[in-house]
């Protein structure tokens, strides 16, 4: 399979940034991973899905206007101190349990993309390769983010806990020091806000980098690679979709693509139980970070992403192809 990262680089570089379900940029892209796909010899099967869409920024700054909320009506008279713990207690739960995402989130109309290789597929057993239309962020840039929910619950329990010692014995300085965990908790909400502002600032003006339009590249320019070699042992089937629910495929059947990096290294996440991309790396002697922290239904494979040039390496680019390819081959002598 004659896979050529910078012929990806080029594809991926027709595709505009800020491609967010059911806005203009994403039906642009959508339509021209069609056309590439199409003059490549793929039929393509074009469905309209409704996705949700919402953001960590919606859902954090309802937190914290309900805690500002809660402080200033204490500060008012307006509540007693009694009523104040529980609204910020309550506050902190709502958030824990997803309630503000599912207040603000957006459903919307979106296309997906699912591309089989002529008549093959009836012959053959299926590989599948999924992968994100919509501009997102790896995982490795936004680790930050995890701290959020733990931040946001260790102020939680504290609040909880010296609200219970205060209904036991009532103190004027159990009072105090729940007031000053209410700035403390008001100085990491609004750190975090800032910090989800101006990430959503660059992911929507597409000046962050990556983008993820590289690993679409990507698996565009496999297909192109594919079609002109097809293995005589599996077939490929590509979806381009629009979220992370896959489903109606097998775990063993598929593979998650995530943006290439700008180092020669891999990252790989696997479901409890499966090996396969591990070994293919091992046996291969790529070099790979496993992330068992990135948990999706299916393997996922990307690139490293370290400090240093915005761009992708072709390298780990050509080492992704060769994982593919090599998964796919095993995973079809294994049935």
């Amino acid at each position: 399979m004659r896979f050529d990262p910078l012929k990806a680089l080029e594809d991926s570089e027709l595709l505009p940034p800020g491609r967010f379900p059911g806005g203009t940029s994403q039906a642009e892209a959508t339509q021209i991973c069609q056309e590439l796909l199409e003059s490549r010899g793929w039929e393509v099967e074009s469905k309209r899905v409704q996705t949700i869409y919402t953001t960590d920024l919606i859902a954090l700054l309802y937190l914290t206007f309900l805690w500002i909320a809660g402080g200033v009506e204490y500060l008012a008279g307006t509540v007693d101190f009694n009523w104040f713990c529980v609204w910020l207690i309550l506050s902190v739960i709502l958030h824990e349990m997803q309630f503000f995402r599912r207040l603000v989130s957006a459903k919307t109309k979106a296309t997906e993309l699912t591309a089989t290789l002529g008549s093959t597929l009836q012959t053959k057993p299926v590989f599948e390769i999924f992968v994100m239309l919509t501009s997102q962020k790896p995982a490795q840039l936004t680790r930050w983010k995890s701290l959020i929910s733990p931040m946001v619950r260790l102020v939680g329990l504290l609040v909880t806990v010296w609200a219970a010692n205060d209904w036991i014995n009532p103190a004027p300085s159990l009072q105090r020091f729940i007031f000053i965990m209410w700035w403390v908790g008001l100085s990491i909400y609004l750190y975090f806000l800032a910090r989800l502002l101006e990430l959503s600032r660059q992911v929507q003006s597409g000046r962050t980098w990556p983008e993820n339009r590289e690993s679409i590249g990507f698996v565009l320019e496999l297909a192109r690679a594919w079609a002109l070699k097809p293995s005589s042992s599996v077939a490929l089937r590509l979806h381009f979709k629009m979220s992370d629910d896959c489903s109606n495929s097998a775990p063993e059947s598929g593979l998650w693509i995530n943006q290439p990096g700008n180092s020669p290294g891999l990252w790989i996440s696997e479901p409890a139980g499966t090996n396969l991309i591990t070994k293919v790396c091992d046996d291969l002697r790529i070099p790979f970070e496993h992330d068992k922290a990135f948990a999706r239904s299916l393997p996922t494979l990307g690139g490293i992403i370290a400090e240093g040039p915005e761009q992708v390496a072709p390298h780990g680019m050509a080492l992704m192809s060769q994982v593919v390819h090599q998964s796919a081959l095993r995973w079809a002598k294994s049935l």
